[in-house]
This record gives C-alpha cells, sequence and structure tokens, in this order.
C-alpha cells in the first residue's frame, strides 16, 4: 500500500525477483487498503504511513480490528521515532525504511519460516 505508483511498483518487482511471494493486491490509499485486505485475505500487508483518503495509521488500526491475523509491516522514508512507535501501536509488528528493502526481504522470510504451509505468503503493498 503506497499512494505514489513507483513506489509500489519497485517494490512489486524486488518482491517478484525474489520468486517467494505471491503479490495479491496493491492500494493507493488507506480505504483500498482495508477493502483489499477484507476481500483478499492476504498474510501480510505492506503499509506506507502518509497516503490520502485514510493514512497507513488508521488504515493498519482498522485492518487489525476486523482480521487480527493479518500482519502489517509499516514502511516509510521517515524516521521519526514519534511515527514509528504510532505504527506499531496501530498494530503492525515492525518498521522498515522504504530505502533498505534487505530489512523487508528479512521479515518476510521469517514470516515465510513461520508458516506451516508450504504455500508462499501473499502479499498485499
Amino acid at each position: 500500500m503506497d499512494d505514489l505508483p513507483d513506489a509500489r511498483f519497485v517494490l512489486r518487482k524486488r518482491l517478484e525477483r525474489e520468486g517467494k511471494y505471491e503479490i495479491v493486491g496493491e492500494a493507493a490509499n488507506g480505504q483500498e487498503a482495508v477493502e483489499l485486505t477484507q476481500s483478499l485475505k492476504p498474510d501480510l500487508v505492506i503499509m506506507d504511513f502518509r497516503m490520502p483518503v485514510m493514512d497507513g495509521l488508521e488504515a493498519t488500526r482498522v485492518i487489525k480490528e476486523s482480521s487480527s491475523e493479518v500482519e502489517v509491516v509499516g514502511f516509510t522514508a521517515f524516521e521519526d521515532p514519534t511515527m514509528r512507535e504510532a505504527m506499531l501501536e496501530a498494530g503492525a509488528v515492525a518498521n522498515v525504511n522504504k530505502t533498505d528493502l534487505q530489512d523487508l526481504l528479512k521479515l518476510l522470510s521469517e514470516k515465510a519460516a513461520r508458516t506451516a504451509s508450504a504455500a508462499p505468503p501473499s502479499v498485499e503493498g
């Protein structure tokens, strides 16, 4: 989930290149993120902090209230510890800086290792 099409494109291409993840959807704002999460039921959502219509913090709260099994990872360029803490309080399991996709890949690998199913985790972002 990111309001910037280029950011979504780069993230999608990087995850596709890994060949381990099924990307089930993309959203340009928080409201779309909530709606897609409810309909697609991904294992994990990669959520930008600031987006139009509904920001990532509120979208994370709504997603966690309605789908507690879905994990959300905050995805941001902000270094502000207050913002990062707010995302965790909203229900995110972690925050990853947009400039360090290796941290995101590490989190996804850990998530895959925790799942009992042989299917790759589905990702929405």
